[in-house]
C-alpha cells in the first residue's frame, strides 16, 4: 500500500469535515510505526537546525537519541545510550 493510500485509509472512517490533528491521531492509529519514523524525521531536521545555529554561536552541536523507556535506569550513564543515536 502506498503513502497516499495509506492517508486516505486514515480518512475512510471519517465523516464530514476533519482537522488535521483528528486525521493525524487516526493515521497514528493505524500506522504507528510510520508515526514514529516521522516524529524521530522531525527531531532530526530539529537537530540540524539547533546545530547550525549554535555552532554559529560558538555552540555544540545537538543530537537525537531514539531511546526505548526500558533501557532507561538509575545506573545508566549518557555514554550508554551512545548506541541509540539516529542517523539517516
Amino acid at each position: 500500500m502506498s503513502m497516499i493510500e495509506k492517508y486516505l485509509e486514515a480518512l475512510k472512517d471519517i465523516d464530514g469535515w476533519v482537522i488535521v490533528s483528528e486525521w493525524a491521531t487516526r493515521f497514528g492509529e493505524l500506522y504507528p510505526e510510520l508515526l514514529e519514523k516521522a516524529k524521530a524525521e522531525a527531531a532530526m531536521r530539529w537537530c540540524q537546525h539547533a546545530s547550525k545555529y549554535s555552532e554559529s554561536n560558538r555552540g555544540k552541536p545537538w543530537g537525537y537519541l531514539l531511546i526505548p523507556h526500558d533501557e532507561v535506569n538509575e545506573s545508566k550513564r549518557l555514554e550508554d545510550f551512545s548506541r541509540f543515536i539516529w542517523k539517516e
